[in-house]
């Protein structure tokens, strides 16, 4: 940032995946806990108990992550960063075997899923 321009210079990626511009990964991100909100209601209103039990543990996980990952953002705390990354991650490890092709599923929440501009250091 410097006074003529107010704008943040973009940060540089955290992780060898991570784009240096990250609204894919902010987009993929909301989408993502809106879907798994709306599989969790689902869940909570058709589910028997074991369902509904294993959805309580997702919806901790999901409100932990949900509260955290903007501030996670833009911490200069790599492993708060990294814990709420985590937890990001599994979320989406979780719900790609159990919702994959369910109305609203986006490849983007696909576990190894990046953005389109990125590609993996060491990947031709």
């Amino acid at each position: 940032m410097s006074p003529g321009d107010p704008q943040p210079a973009p940060a540089e990626p955290r992780w060898p995946q991570q784009a240096p511009d990250d609204r894919w990964e902010q987009a993929r991100d909301a989408a993502l806990a809106l879907f798994i909100r709306q599989r969790l209601a689902h869940i909570d209103a058709t589910g028997c108990r074991e369902e509904r039990q294993l959805a309580a543990g997702i919806e901790r996980i999901l409100g932990e992550w949900d509260r955290n990952r903007d501030l996670a953002r833009r911490a200069d705390i790599d492993e708060f960063a990294a814990r709420i990354s985590a937890l990001g991650w599994a979320l989406r490890c979780l719900a790609e075997p159990a919702w994959r092709g369910t109305p609203g599923w986006d490849d983007a929440f696909d576990p190894l899923a990046v953005a389109p501009d990125v590609r993996p250091k060491g990947a031709w």
